[in-house]
C-alpha cells in the first residue's frame, strides 16, 4: 500500500459530513491557481500604494502557474491517486481534475505569494505566514 492509498482512505473516513465536505470545496476552489490573492491584486491595482505589490504578486502567479503546469507537472507526471485507486473516485468533491498529481498548483502558487511577501517588504511577514498556512490547507 503506498501513501496515497493511505491518505486517500484515511479522507474517506470524512466523507459523508455535508458540512466538512462543504468546507473542504470552499477552500479547494479558493485556493484554485491562487485566486484569492490574485483577485486581491487586480482589486488593489488601481491603487499607486499596492501598485508594486499588485504587480508582483500577479508575475509571482503567472511564473509559478507555468513552472509548476508546463514544467514540472508534464516532466513528473504523477497520477492522481483516484487514477491509480479507482475505489476513491466516488469520495473526489466536485469535478475530477484531469491534470497530473504533482506537484500540487494550490500549494505551488500559496507558496509563491508567501515567498514573495517575505521578499517584498518585512511588514508583510505575516501575510506569508498566512499565505503559507492557506496553502497547507488548500493542498
Amino acid at each position: 500500500m503506498g501513501i496515497d492509498f493511505i491518505i486517500s482512505n484515511a479522507f474517506t473516513t470524512l466523507h459523508g459530513c455535508g458540512f466538512l465536505n462543504n468546507i473542504m470545496l470552499f477552500f479547494s476552489n479558493l485556493g484554485d491557481n491562487g485566486y484569492l490573492f490574485l483577485l486581491l491584486a487586480v482589486f488593489f491595482l488601481p491603487f499607486k500604494k499596492y501598485r508594486k505589490l499588485s504587480f508582483g504578486l500577479i508575475i509571482s502567479a503567472i511564473l509559478i502557474l507555468l513552472v509548476n503546469n508546463v514544467i514540472l507537472k508534464k516532466a513528473i507526471e504523477r497520477p492522481r491517486p483516484f487514477v491509480t485507486y479507482p475505489e476513491f473516485i466516488p469520495y473526489v468533491l466536485g469535478e475530477l481534475p484531469t491534470s497530473y498529481s504533482f506537484p500540487s498548483g494550490h500549494t505551488a502558487v500559496n507558496f509563491a505569494y508567501a515567498a514573495f511577501f517575505c521578499c517584498y517588504r518585512s511588514k508583510y511577514k505575516g501575510l506569508a505566514i498566512f499565505s503559507s498556512i492557506f496553502a497547507a490547507i488548500c493542498w
